[in-house]
């Protein structure tokens, strides 16, 4: 009698869904563990567990304010509020940046957002290294300064914008309330928040409309509660170049005013391109540009198309919200370093815009298409590699810059 067969198993191929990871889920978690290390590693000893003037100001202005909850109604307040919950945790040097540190992580999983809404997989995950190597994005974001919190406000407005655009629903409106409010202890930001709510009027109007009376009650009231101590602060410790500052003016004199203004709009591209400045405390490498040069060309490769497809809402309200920041510069509150989330989405759409023309040459030619990929993979890595290393070694190693790291955390 013939034997019977046995059913033979044919082996699946092998994919990331593996301990129910999906491949998404994968890649975000490999940029996080990444964005991580490069935020922790040497926290303390890359600056001799020493601090600067402006984190021995932060420092202080921690002990000054008194307890947390009299901290969030101060400019920079939840800022503020998080840092004595770090400081309250672990009471080193580790505890006093942690805050900065949460505000660029939270700002690379941001970007990454923002990029997969507009590239996809493959584009967020290129453009994320840029963004989490870069020397100014590892300056600030671990160093203990409210201004670390400018990284958040340009790249949340825009994941707004996007949030609003995709579902406008009842839970993008709530995110979108808290989101506004907790932004509006940043200085200047108001007017960034005004033109994100012009932009996405029709999506903001359409997920109201879908709403009740009592719901929409209830969420003003949520927004009045979480601005109300910001509110309280501004009125209680009124001064008019309090007030001027918070809403992002910090120039002085008339004639003055007028020439510091040109000049901060000049130095931004200038900071960020070519020849950088010690901007609100935040120390530099000498005059090394905030993006390497490899970086700045994909960038202008990104803002040519940009210009190329300006009846494409999506990139003219990325440029709008660009343009406008741009212009607050010149007043002197809103930081270069605020542009750099923004700018890392320039550089992905410059990253697909090149890999799309290669692809075009290359239709059918599969080894050509990979290698396209691989060279263009190679680039990335090596120019995040050059930016970490700038911070990491040539900063680090700095003596000028050590110099300024002469305090103790407990003078």
């Amino acid at each position: 009698m013939p034997k019977p067969q046995r059913n033979k198993k044919r082996l699946k191929p092998f994919n990331f869904k593996i301990l129910g990871l999906s491949s998404q889920l994968f890649k975000v978690s490999a940029l996080a563990i990444a964005a991580i290390f490069l935020l922790v590693w040497q926290i303390k000893s890359l600056t001799l567990n020493k601090i600067n003037s402006a984190e021995l100001i932060t420092r202080n202005k921690l002990i000054t304010n008194g307890p947390w909850w009299k901290s969030i109604g101060h400019i920079y307040g939840p800022y503020y509020s998080l840092l004595h919950a770090t400081y309250a945790l672990n009471h080193t040097l580790l505890g006093l940046r942690l805050a900065s540190l949460l505000c660029g992580f939270i700002s690379a999983l941001l970007v990454y957002y923002a990029l997969n809404q507009y590239h996809g997989q493959k584009i967020s995950v290129l453009a994320s290294i840029l963004y989490i190597t870069n020397f100014g994005f590892l300056v600030i974001s671990r160093q203990a300064s409210p201004i670390a919190s400018q990284l958040l406000l340009l790249i949340a407005l825009v994941c707004l914008i996007l949030l609003l655009n995709k579902r406008p629903n009842f839970t993008s409106l709530i995110i979108t309330i808290i989101t506004f409010a907790g932004l509006l202890y940043i200085p200047g930001a108001i007017w960034l928040i005004i033109t994100t709510a012009i932009i996405s009027f029709k999506n903001l109007k359409e997920a109201l409309s879908d709403t009740k009376l009592l719901t929409k009650a209830l969420l003003v009231l949520l927004g009045l509660t979480i601005i109300t101590p910001l509110i309280y602060s501004l009125v209680r410790y009124y001064s008019l170049s309090r007030l001027l500052y918070y809403l992002g003016y910090n120039l002085h004199g008339k004639f003055a005013a007028l020439k510091t203004f040109g000049l901060n709009l000049a130095y931004t591209p200038l900071s960020l391109f070519i020849h950088s400045f010690n901007s609100q405390g935040v120390i530099t490498l000498g005059h090394l540009p905030i993006i390497p040069i490899a970086e700045s060309f994909i960038i202008i490769v990104g803002f040519y198309y940009y210009f190329k497809h300006l009846n494409n809402y999506r990139w003219r309200n990325l440029l709008i919200i660009i343009a406008a920041s741009w212009f607050l510069t010149g007043f002197g509150v809103i930081n270069d370093y605020s542009f750099l989330p923004l700018l890392t989405i320039v550089a992905g759409t410059g990253l697909a815009y090149l890999l799309k023309e290669w692809y075009g040459v290359f239709p059918f030619n599969k080894i050509a298409r990979i290698s396209g990929l691989v060279l263009m993979s190679v680039v990335i890595i090596y120019t995040g590699f050059y930016s970490a290393h700038s911070y990491f070694i040539a900063w680090g190693r700095d003596p000028q810059i050590l110099n300024q790291y002469d305090k103790s955390l407990k003078s």
